[in-house]
């Protein structure tokens, strides 16, 4: 079979939400002809769908591994839509470090409020393991952090209260650790 044959038999399986078939022939349409920009478009979405059906199902390991692929295809440097994807995955998991490096890409390429949201609520996480690991110079790296996403989120969508009370309570958290810190 041709790159083209089996590029098309990919879309056929596809549209049948046959993502393994599908990726198995755009997988050997690339292998025929390495530098098939539509294979690669179509891995990349066949890897994301079968992310997110993976997700859907609660195989978060297996939507965070497909996901990473669907990345490696990603052909778009505007798109942040698998990084917003992941990341919200990693939330749920609590893999703070997944959290923050997804939703600086998706910052870098799309700020919006919820990345910010996203990004600081990790390092919030971040900064109450150090807290309990009793890391002090870490939890005023993290907290800081976090309140610069906090204040970020707010500039884009300054009527959120959710977001000002969030913001005040880590001020105050931080402020509250100074105290005992220095006492």
């Amino acid at each position: 079979m041709t790159a083209q044959e089996y590029l098309n038999r990919g879309e056929e399986h596809f549209n049948k939400d046959d993502f393994d078939r599908a990726i198995a022939d755009f997988t050997e349409a690339l292998r025929l002809e390495p530098n098939l920009t539509l294979a690669k478009s179509h891995l990349h979405t066949v890897y994301y769908n079968r992310g997110i059906a993976n997700y859907q199902n609660g195989n978060n390991d297996m939507a965070i591994a497909d996901l990473s692929e669907a990345v490696k295809f990603n052909s778009n440097p505007d798109d942040a839509t698998v990084y917003g994807a992941r990341g919200m995955i990693y939330d749920e998991i609590g893999n703070h470090d997944g959290v923050i490096n997804d939703f600086t890409e998706v910052i870098r390429i799309a700020p919006s409020d919820d990345a910010y949201i996203f990004r600081g609520g990790a390092y919030h996480g971040k900064c109450k393991e150090c807290r309990a690991a009793g890391d002090k110079s870490k939890f005023f790296e993290y907290i800081d952090m976090a309140i610069k996403d906090y204040e970020a989120a707010l500039q884009i969508a300054p009527a959120n209260e959710t977001y000002r009370k969030m913001l005040e309570l880590l001020i105050s958290e931080r402020e509250n650790r100074k105290k005992v810190y220095s006492a």
